[in-house]
C-alpha cells in the first residue's frame, strides 16, 4: 500500500468515527442536524467517486442519512443504490464487509423496507453475500428475507432462491476468472479452473451467467432454457460451497412460502401455481436436491390450495396441462400425487360455486385417461413397482370417487372404471402381491361406498361447515392416499 493510500485509508477510518460521534450528537440535540448534513453529504460523496472505496465510511454516511435524512428534507435513494449496486457488487467476498453490510441490514431493516425501494431492487446483489457465504449468514437472511418479497418481486424472487445454487457456482468461476487473470501460473496448475473461465467467457453463454449474476432485480423473472445453465454449471455440483448453499436454500423456501401464504393477494397466487408446477422440472442438478425440492414444493401447493381453494377453479387449464401427458410425471411423482389430491378435495361447490357439472367433466375426463394410461403403463413395466406408483393409483381411486361424489352422472363410469382396472392389475404377473391387496381393497370401498350417491358426498367431500365442528386437531381425511393409507389398502378416516 502507498503512502497515500495508507493516508486516505487512515483519515476515511478517523472519519468514520467522527461521524458516529456526530450522529450521537444529533441524536441529543437535532438543532445541530442541518449544520452537519452537508459536510457529511461532501464527505460520502469523496469516499465514493474516488478510485478507492471504504465501505465502513460509506456505511457510516448511510446510516447518517437514513437517522436524518427527513429533517432536512433529504432523499437518500441515489446514495442506497450506489451502495447496493456498486459496493456490494464488488465487496461482496470480503467476510469484514459482509458482516458490516448485514449489521446495516439488521440495524434498518424496517425502514429500507417501508421507505424505500432497495430492498426490492437489490436483492440479486444482496443474495450474493449469502451465496458465498452460506453458513455464516443463513441466520440473518432468515430474518432479512421477508422484508425483500412484495407483490413485484415475489415470482423472480422463488425463481432466484431455487437458483441460488447457481448463483454460488457462477460466484466461483468468477472468482477463478479473477485468479487466474492476476496468477497466469494457475493456468498449468488448475486446469479444471481454465475449463469453467473458458465456459463462463463464451457469448453464447454470456447471457445466462450475466442474468444468474445481476445486481438487480426486475429485469425478468428467469431466464428461457434454463437447463442450459444447469448444464454449464454441472461440474460445480458437488463444490463445499455450493452445497452448504442448496441446504440453505431449503430454509429460506419456506420462509418464502410462509411470507407470501400470509401476505400474498390472490392475484399473485394465480400466478405462482403454475411457477411452482413448471419449476419441478428445473431444478439445478445437485444429489438429493431435486427431491427436497419437490417435497418442499409440494407440501406448501397443499397450504396455498387450503387457503385458497378457488385455485383449483382459476387454474384448471394449467392443472390440466400439467396432468394430460404421463411423461411429465417422470421424476415429479410426488407433486402428481399432490396435483391429483388436491383436484379431488376442492372441486366441490362447497368450496367454490362455480365448480359446475360441466366444470368437474373436464377434470374427470382427464383424470380418467391418466388413471387408465398409468394402470397399464405399471402393468408393463419390467422395474419393481415403487411405493410412489401404488400412492399414485390409490390418490387417483381418490379423487375419482370424490368427483362422482359431487357429478353423480360420473357414478355409473367411476364403478366401471375402478372395477376394470381393479381387475386388470389383479390378474397382472407385474404387480406384487401387497400392491393387488392395496388397489383391489381401495377399488372395494370406493365402489360399495358409491353405490349409496347421498352417502358418498357427505363421506368424500364433507362441506367445509362439518369439518369446522370437529376438534380442535382432528380433521375428516377420508380417502386421502398418503403413504401409510396405501400400506395398509384402507379408507384412512383420522
Amino acid at each position: 500500500m502507498t503512502q497515500d493510500a495508507k493516508f486516505w485509508c487512515k483519515t476515511a477510518l478517523c472519519a468514520t468515527e467522527a461521524i458516529f460521534t456526530l450522529d450521537l450528537l444529533c441524536s441529543l440535540d437535532p438543532t445541530l442536524i442541518p449544520k452537519l448534513f452537508p459536510a457529511i453529504k461532501t464527505f460520502h460523496s469523496e469516499v465514493t467517486e474516488g478510485s478507492t472505496t471504504y465501505p465502513r465510511a460509506v456505511l457510516a454516511a448511510l446510516q447518517f442519512f437514513i437517522n436524518y435524512g427527513e429533517n432536512v428534507v433529504f432523499n437518500a435513494q441515489a446514495a442506497l443504490e450506489d451502495f447496493f449496486e456498486k459496493v456490494i457488487g464488488n465487496l461482496y467476498k470480503d467476510p469484514f464487509f459482509a458482516f458490516d453490510a448485514v449489521t446495516f441490514l439488521h440495524d434498518n431493516l424496517e425502514k429500507l423496507c417501508y421507505k424505500t425501494l432497495i430492498l426490492e431492487q437489490f436483492f440479486p446483489n444482496l443474495l450474493k453475500i449469502l451465496a458465498w457465504n452460506p453458513r455464516t449468514f443463513l441466520g440473518d437472511f432468515i430474518e432479512i428475507l421477508p422484508a425483500m418479497i412484495s407483490q413485484t418481486t415475489s415470482i423472480e424472487m422463488f425463481h432466484t432462491l431455487l437458483d441460488l445454487p447457481c448463483t454460488t457456482a457462477a460466484l466461483e468461476f468468477h472468482k477463478r476468472s479473477e485468479l487466474l487473470a492476476i496468477n497466469p501460473v494457475l493456468t498449468d496448475i488448475k486446469p479444471d479452473w481454465v475449463k469453467s473461465v473458458d465456459l463462463m467467457q463464451k457469448p453464447e453463454n454470456k447471457p445466462w451467467f450475466n442474468f444468474v449474476l445481476r445486481a438487480k432485480g426486475g429485469q425478468g423473472d428467469t431466464i428461457n432454457k434454463l437447463h442450459i445453465l444447469h448444464s454449464l454449471l454441472s461440474s460445480m455440483s458437488t463444490h463445499p460451497r455450493v452445497l452448504y448453499t442448496a441446504e440453505s436454500v431449503l430454509v429460506l423456501l419456506r420462509v418464502f412460502f410462509n411470507t407470501v401464504c400470509e401476505y400474498a393477494e390472490y392475484d399473485l397466487m394465480t400466478n405462482l401455481v403454475p411457477v411452482i408446477i413448471e419449476r419441478t422440472s428445473l431444478v439445478y442438478g445437485i444429489q438429493g436436491y431435486r427431491e427436497e425440492i419437490h417435497g418442499i414444493l409440494a407440501s406448501q401447493l397443499l397450504e396455498i390450495f387450503k387457503k385458497h381453494p378457488a385455485l383449483v377453479v382459476d387454474q384448471q387449464r394449467e392443472l390440466l396441462d400439467s396432468l394430460s401427458t404421463p411423461k411429465n410425471m417422470e421424476g415429479r411423482e410426488h407433486i402428481f400425487i399432490q396435483l391429483v389430491w388436491i383436484i379431488g378435495e376442492y372441486s366441490s361447490p362447497a368450496h367454490d360455486v362455480r365448480c359446475t357439472t360441466e366444470f368437474i367433466q373436464k377434470y374427470y375426463e382427464t383424470l380418467e385417461a391418466l388413471f387408465y394410461e398409468n394402470s397399464m403403463n405399471l402393468q408393463a413395466s419390467d422395474s419393481p413397482i415403487e411405493s410412489n406408483s401404488v400412492e399414485l393409483v390409490a390418490t387417483m381411486m381418490s379423487t375419482l370417487a370424490k368427483l362422482a361424489s359431487q357429478c353423480q352422472n360420473l357414478i355409473p363410469r367411476v364403478i366401471l372404471c375402478l372395477t376394470k382396472v381393479s381387475q386388470q392389475m389383479n390378474k397382472s404377473n407385474k404387480i406384487g402381491a401387497e400392491e393387488k391387496m392395496i388397489i383391489r381393497s381401495r377399488s372395494t370401498e370406493y365402489v360399495n361406498l358409491l353405490k349409496f350417491p347421498d352417502i358418498a358426498g357427505v363421506i368424500l367431500s364433507p362441506p367445509p361447515e362439518i369439518l369446522s365442528e370437529l376438534p380442535q386437531g382432528r380433521k375428516l381425511l377420508i380417502c386421502v392416499a398418503d403413504e401409510s393409507d396405501c400400506k395398509t389398502g384402507g379408507l384412512s378416516c383420522i
